[in-house]
This record gives structure tokens, sequence and C-alpha cells, in this order.
């Protein structure tokens, strides 16, 4: 029972390809969960300000929101991606994650 095309080596390279995809978007989307968290934390603290603060952190939070639904919507196409996209795909999603994790970082200094 042989491999057609190119063979075995290039089916490992395919499947390892695949399970660092998985692995990549696993990580993120767990990173993702927990800065999730820390926006709802943010929310809780957000109804202890006063209301001219107020007005700031909830278009703080409302841009928060735009970045992580963009990072969602980023996870959802590397999940579908595969061949050559898959790695301009994951420097897209890396470079959104970093822009998002700063943002909450900034937030949190913001607003504490």
């Amino acid at each position: 029972m042989g491999f057609v095309g190119g063979g075995w080596y290039e089916f490992c390279a395919i499947r390892s390809m695949e399970e660092n995809k998985t692995a990549f978007e696993e990580k993120i989307r767990a990173q993702l969960k927990q800065r999730h968290a820390e926006i709802d934390y943010l929310k809780a603290q957000m109804n202890e300000k006063k209301a001219d603060a107020r007005i700031a952190y909830e278009q703080r939070l409302d841009d928060l929101e735009r970045q992580r639904s963009s990072l969602e919507a980023k996870l959802d196409e590397l999940s579908r991606a595969s061949g050559s996209a898959l790695e301009e795909l994951k420097k897209g999603v890396s470079e959104s994650w970093d822009r998002f994790s700063s943002s909450v970082d900034q937030a949190r200094q913001e607003f504490n």
C-alpha cells in the first residue's frame, strides 16, 4: 500500500502543517477566552465608574469588542484555510492578537 503523488513525506508534511494549524488555533482561542473574561471584568468595573468616566469607558469597551469580533472572524477563516494561505493567515491572526492583547492591557491600566 503506497502513497500516490508526493508519497509518504508529503503526506507527513501536510499532516504536520494541519496539526500546527490546529495547535495554533487552539492556543489563540484559549488566550481569547481568557481575554474575554478580562473584558467582562472591565465591564463590571464600568458599572462602578461615575457618569463622565463611564462614556470613555464604554467607548473603549466597544472598541475592544470590535477587535475581539475581528479576531474571532480571522480565527474562523484560519480554521478553513489550507495551503499557501495558511501562513499568511497565521501571521494576520498573530498581528491581530498582539494588537488586541495590547489594547486590553492598555484599557486595564487606564481604568484601574
